[in-house]
This record gives C-alpha cells, sequence and structure tokens, in this order.
C-alpha cells in the first residue's frame, strides 16, 4: 500500500459540504464535541481543514519514516457536486490516513461517524430503499 498528500480541493469539498450539513444535522456537531474537534467560533473551517491537512502529512511521513513539513493549508469553500463526490473524497482522505497511528486519533475517529452518516445519507434517497418494506 501506499499513500500520498490529498490535493487541497479533497479536503475543501469535504469540509465546505459539512459546513451546511453542520446545520441540518445537530448529531454531527454532537459527536464533534464528543471527538474534541472543533466545528464552532469564527474560522473554524480553515483550523479543520489545516487539521485534516496535517493528519494526511502525518499518516504519509508514519508511513515513509520521512519528515514531510506539516505546509500552510489554506481552506478555500470549494463546490462539492454531490454527496457521492463528496463520500468518495473523505473516503479518499481517510484511505490515505491509514498509517500508523493516526486511525486511533480523533479526527479520523470523527471522520468515521461523517462517513457512516453521509452513507446512510445517500442510501436513504435511492429509489429502491425507498420501494423496499420496512421491517
Amino acid at each position: 500500500m501506499s499513500a500520498y498528500i490529498v490535493e487541497d480541493t479533497t479536503i475543501n469539498k469535504i469540509v465546505t459540504w459539512l459546513v451546511y450539513e453542520l446545520i441540518k444535522n445537530p448529531y454531527l456537531r454532537r459527536d464533534a464535541g464528543k471527538f474534541k474537534v472543533e466545528v464552532e467560533g469564527n474560522g473554524w473551517e480553515q483550523r479543520l481543514a489545516q487539521a485534516m491537512h496535517d493528519q494526511n502529512v502525518e499518516a504519509v511521513n508514519q508511513r515513509y519514516h520521512e519528515e514531510n513539513p506539516f505546509d500552510k493549508f489554506v481552506y478555500r469553500p470549494e463546490p462539492c457536486g454531490s454527496r457521492i463526490a463528496v463520500f468518495k473524497s473523505l473516503q479518499c482522505w481517510k484511505y490515505e490516513c491509514t498509517e500508523g497511528t493516526v486511525p486511533e486519533m480523533n479526527l479520523f475517529k470523527y471522520f468515521g461517524v461523517v462517513e457512516t452518516h453521509l452513507a446512510i445519507d445517500i442510501v436513504r434517497d435511492l429509489p429502491a430503499y425507498e420501494k423496499s418494506t420496512w421491517g
């Protein structure tokens, strides 16, 4: 398995989507607190995006026993496209962060909760789900 630092747009799509999703879903906000992930106050989007980038760099450093610098990441709202595009970006970021001790970190765990929420949300909107019986 190889690991790499994802493109800025990958993280930006996820955070841009999360900005709007937190308005609709109080449980994601509550879970952020549970995992000590900041999603409140001015500039939280930039800080979260930077933390995601830093965690990706940390995973790559652990994978290759390197010391790549945690370069400055600038959050810029990125059009998400669809929830499926966000889901794929999230899975890419998580996969590239599955090295060393990174999966044990709170930020990684929080995005596992976000990933589950997003997958369930996508499935619930499928016609096949709507047509299926309950129970």
